[in-house]
């Protein structure tokens, strides 16, 4: 394990250190050095301090944008615990998050304009506006603040999507080791300049923008996403490095197909988040970073980084999510808690020393402070479904609740949305299995077509036929519009399975 000897907040100081000049960061219409975002977040820090009780938290609820960055390491800074809220989230979230997490001032900008009820939230704790009272707050003294004593430096709030979101407490410890365990893994280096456009509130953000600062490398923030300024900063702003989840990637495709976008051979490290990607949308977008090396992993608000597969792997282990990370223990277990065998399917458990010491984070947060979401012998227990072959290769086969059973037979929603998204003719698909008379389940397809595309069931239903087991194949496939999602962009398979309106609306049945 990693011994943990520096705070986030001094990896936040890095950059200062190594590269005062260099940007940090860069934006459409600015940018700032390494010593004026050092100087800003001290004395936003000390702002925070003198308006923040002890034992009370600093919550962010804005959209990418710099004030977000700036407040993020000001928290860091001052040793108080900040709480990203997801600036997707409208007021049952808000609300719910503002009660909970005992904010002592929230930093936001004009997202809760629009909603009464999110204002109201807002107001009861106090908030820090992004415009002239935050930079009066970050324009003062940058004398150093002595950080305050704490043991949590991040309450990371779940994506809530059966319920209302949970408060997941990360440490100091659980905080610099995904920082620095993504940085060896993938090997990044201070003359990258890497790209952000996920929101920065989601988790997976955090810990590109920590290594980033740590290095001294600076970081493209893409404050409002679209494909076309996606490849404008990637091609145009000597980007090298980024996060992609595979929405992004079809994205880009999609661009060169209809406006013969070059390839971008700038680029050097790809690493793969979000849902899994099929090695036919790797190998096609192989070609736009020919020079780019692909990495991926699995993990959980929870867990943290679980498992990495690096570049020489993508192909030959297609599907897979990777090797365990080094200090990090999983079993895969049947519904009795039995260790499975080799090649067969079980839930994800995964234990990497004591909570909070490591990459699995300290708890959730509950009324009496950090409750364990631990078992009795420290296992997480993910809801993950996964085979490992005999080379310690784990590969995701779908969500412990979203397996179907079809007379008998267990099957896996993510394999057969898999093969439905190789179809051409597919931009997104889901499956979800829906109650049936005879066979107890049925597989139902839910498919966003290609506009134009004339596409319909007995093709959807014929290509899943020829490349898996007839007993897999959709009974019933919906075409929408689009897939309801969370805040974070997570596929609501819940919405689907009980929206009646959706699932009326251009319905095709299969006996």
């Amino acid at each position: 394990m990693l011994p943990v000897a520096a705070s986030v907040a001094n990896l936040c100081r890095g950059g200062a250190r190594r590269a005062p000049e260099r940007t940090a960061i860069e934006w459409d219409g600015g940018e700032i050095a390494f010593a004026t975002l050092d100087r800003r977040t001290e004395s936003l820090a000390r702002h925070f301090q003198h308006v923040v009780e002890p034992g009370r938290r600093v919550g962010l609820y804005c959209a990418n944008r710099v004030e977000w960055i700036e407040a993020y390491v000001a928290a860091h800074k001052a040793g108080i615990p900040v709480v990203p809220i997801n600036h997707r989230y409208r007021s049952r979230e808000v609300e719910h998050i503002v009660g909970e997490a005992d904010l002592g001032l929230v930093v936001c900008d004009d997202t809760a304009s629009d909603d009464a009820r999110v204002q109201g939230a807002l107001d009861r704790v106090g908030t820090l506006a992004v415009g002239d009272d935050f930079d009066r707050a970050a324009g003062g003294s940058a004398e150093r603040v002595e950080p305050r004593e704490t043991t949590e430096d991040v309450l990371v709030y779940t994506s809530g999507t059966t319920a209302l979101p949970k408060g997941v407490v990360y440490t100091r410890a659980t905080q610099v080791t995904s920082v620095f365990v993504p940085q060896m893994a993938v090997g990044y280096d201070p003359s990258d300049r890497f790209l952000l456009f996920t929101p920065l509130a989601h988790r997976a953000a955090q810990p590109l923008l920590l290594c980033a600062l740590f290095m001294g490398a600076t970081t493209r923030l893409l404050t409002e996403y679209s494909p076309a300024a996606l490849v404008s900063a990637i091609r145009d702003r000597g980007v090298t490095a980024l996060v992609a989840v595979p929405t992004a990637l079809k994205d880009i495709l999609g661009l060169r197909r209809s406006d013969e976008l070059g390839p971008m051979p700038g680029v050097r490290h790809v690493f793969l988040s979000g849902e899994s990607v099929g090695s036919h949308l790797l190998e096609a977008v192989g070609s736009s970073f020919p020079n780019a090396r692909f990495s991926s992993a699995y993990g959980s608000t929870e867990a943290g980084l679980v498992t990495f597969l690096d570049h020489e792997n993508q192909l030959a282990h297609a599907g897979s999510c990777g090797r365990a990370v080094q200090g990090v223990e999983i079993r895969l277990v049947d519904v009795d808690g039995t260790d499975v065998g080799s090649g067969e399917p079980g839930e994800i458990l995964v234990c990497a020393g004591e909570p909070g010491t490591y990459t699995v984070a300290a708890g959730y947060l509950g009324p009496e402070g950090v409750e364990s979401f631990t078992d009795v012998d420290g296992w997480f227990h993910t809801g993950d479904v996964a085979t490992c072959d005999g080379a310690g290769f784990y590969s995701i086969v779908d969500r412990k609740k979203d397996m179907i059973l079809s007379g008998g037979m267990n099957i896996a929603s993510k394999e057969v949305e898999e093969i439905i998204a190789a179809h051409p003719d597919v931009v997104e698909v889901a499956v979800t299995g829906e109650p049936d008379a005879r066979f107890g389940e049925r597989v139902v397809a839910w498919v966003v077509r290609r506009p134009d595309a004339g596409i319909g069931d007995t093709e959807i239903i014929g290509h899943v036929a020829s490349h898996a087991a007839s007993y897999k194949k959709p009974r019933i496939v919906r075409f929408v519009d689009e897939l309801p999602r969370s805040a974070t962009g997570k596929v609501l398979k819940r919405a689907l399975r009980t929206d009646a309106t959706v699932q009326q609306a251009d319905t095709n049945g299969v006996p």
